[in-house]
């Protein structure tokens, strides 16, 4: 393996224990089996490490989503898939403190997560009109639908409101797809 994909590995894998900010670069360099002149030399700093590794994350999901959304799957089910990987994916190293530690430090890395929230909107439109034609959704404005479910996401997949309610990343988006999927009127 490569020195920079080890450096790389190794920041993923303490960052999901300690989060991004905790991990210093004498310790990644000491875990990496590199010394700390070896890993600036191949990075320029700590931020450029976070926004790889992130990028590295976000890479994985968007590859998964793409292949959920072309798949055979109904359109609840490909909804469904695209939580799933959005929650298997960012909960392998991000708890409500490495939301805040990524929203309050590395603001430029927040702000491209939230982009591709937004991005994933656009796929998420094409299975709503999908099951729309197939009979599996009510037809409502899919814009309307979709803005609300962003905002929702928004709202709740944030450090604080995560933290401020003792819930996971898995609980929190679990319960706004059964809101969207399912409603919240009791079933006669």
């Amino acid at each position: 393996m490569e020195i920079r994909d080890r450096i790389l590995r190794t920041m993923k894998e303490l960052a999901a224990k300690k989060g991004f900010r905790a991990v210093t670069m004498t310790e990644l360099a000491a875990a990496s089996g590199v010394s700390k002149r070896t890993l600036y030399r191949h990075f320029r700093s700590k931020s450029e490490l976070v926004e790889l590794v992130v990028d590295g994350l976000l890479a994985d999901v968007e590859r998964r989503v793409k292949e959920i959304v072309t798949g055979a799957a109904t359109p609840p089910e490909k909804l469904r898939g695209v939580m799933r990987v959005v929650v298997e994916e960012a909960s392998r190293f991000t708890g409500p403190r490495d939301f805040s530690d990524l929203e309050r430090h590395y603001p430029q890395l927040w702000d491209k997560i939230d982009r591709l929230r937004s991005d994933r909107i656009k796929h998420l439109k094409q299975v709503y009109l999908d099951g729309c034609n197939l009979g599996y959704f009510r037809d409502v404005n899919p814009d309307v639908l979709l803005a609300g479910y962003l905002g929702s996401l928004r709202g709740v997949i944030n450090p604080n409101f995560l933290s401020n309610n003792a819930l996971s990343l898995e609980q929190a988006l679990n319960t706004l797809l059964d809101i969207f999927l399912n409603g919240i009127l009791e079933r006669s």
